[in-house]
């Protein structure tokens, strides 16, 4: 589960200290292979998820599958929350209502669109189709809220959609929409603009709170959400 917010300095930080690691000469010990396994293990767990999640929603409903993901991801928060930070704060009101909303989007709706599109599609084509996630958010960020992009960056917004459209089509991007396009891949596609709705929310919502914090909240009011 990823925190609101995830493309923030921070992060950018982090991937060049891994780089860093990778391109040290000298390093070729214990601390090499370990950021070697954190390379690894990331893509395995998100992956994992797709796989997971079709075998969730074959077995149960979405909203079913959905909350018992969460009931177990909000046990794992809270204890972590506890452990690494004392607890959760309290909330200030523009806060309660930005983790509310944050709960609404990135917990309620995409895990509803999640597992609806897994139970009509592959796993493969579902993991295919969530690659607009950043496309749809820094298009969304320029759109909505005015930030600013470079000629360079909306050609890559187009290459992007580009590339999704032919694996929607399955190839036959000319071809009748309606014949390519079905329930499976309109649910996906509901989750990316729920996913980058929460991103987008999330930069807002960690000014004052910590990504943990953040994430544990919008846990508790989704799964809240879910369980009505």
């Amino acid at each position: 589960m990823e925190s609101p917010g995830a493309e923030k300095p921070g992060v950018y930080q982090q991937l060049a200290l891994v780089s860093a690691t990778l391109r040290d000469p000298t390093n070729n010990g214990p601390a090499l292979r370990a950021t070697y396994a954190k390379l690894v293990a990331v893509p395995a767990i998100w992956g994992g998820t797709f796989i997971a999640g079709r075998v969730l929603a074959l077995a149960l409903p979405p909203a079913v599958g959905a909350l018992l993901r969460y009931i177990v991801a909000l046990a794992a928060l809270l204890f972590a929350a506890r452990w690494l930070e004392g607890g959760l704060p309290r909330l200030t009101r523009r806060q309660v209502i930005g983790t509310l909303l944050l709960g609404a989007t990135g917990i309620l709706a995409y895990n509803l669109f999640f597992l609806g599109a897994l139970a009509r599609l592959p796993a493969s084509r579902t993991s295919l189709i969530i690659a607009l996630n950043p496309v749809v958010t820094i298009a969304a960020a320029s759109l909505l809220l005015g930030e600013r992009m470079n000629p360079r960056r909306w050609f890559g917004v187009v290459v992007a959609l580009a590339g999704v459209w032919i694996v929607v089509s399955r190839g036959d991007v000319l071809g009748s929409v309606t014949g390519s396009v079905g329930g499976g891949e309109l649910l996906m596609f509901g989750g990316v603009c729920s996913w980058a709705a929460y991103t987008l929310i999330g930069r807002h919502v960690l000014r004052g709170l910590t990504p943990l914090a953040a994430t544990t909240y919008a846990s508790l009011w989704g799964t809240a959400m879910l369980a009505v």
